[in-house]
């Protein structure tokens, strides 16, 4: 498993646009993407290739999360994804 923090920094925090991009950058590998968001001594998570569940969580800027890569291809996401992800959230 590999897993890497990401402080968001877009003012409009997770929205259905930079949503839509991690979606698809993440339904391009077979490992399973999670993605963790702590807030107010809460744990919520949501599968980063399941949009509904991604605004579910309801990210808003300053907010960091953990995002975790599990599967056979998980290095070549882990790669893709920390590189993509400034330009998405």
């Amino acid at each position: 498993m590999k897993r890497f923090t990401y402080t968001v920094s877009d003012p409009q925090g997770l929205h259905a646009r930079n949503a839509i991009s991690l979606c698809r950058l993440a339904g391009t590998f077979k490992a399973q993407t999670l993605i963790h968001v702590q807030e107010d001594g809460k744990q919520r998570k949501a599968d980063c290739k399941d949009m509904i569940g991604l605004m579910g969580l309801c990210v808003r800027q300053d907010t960091t999360v953990e995002i975790t890569i599990e599967g056979e291809d998980e290095d070549m996401a882990f790669n893709s994804l920390r590189a993509a992800i400034s330009t998405i959230l």
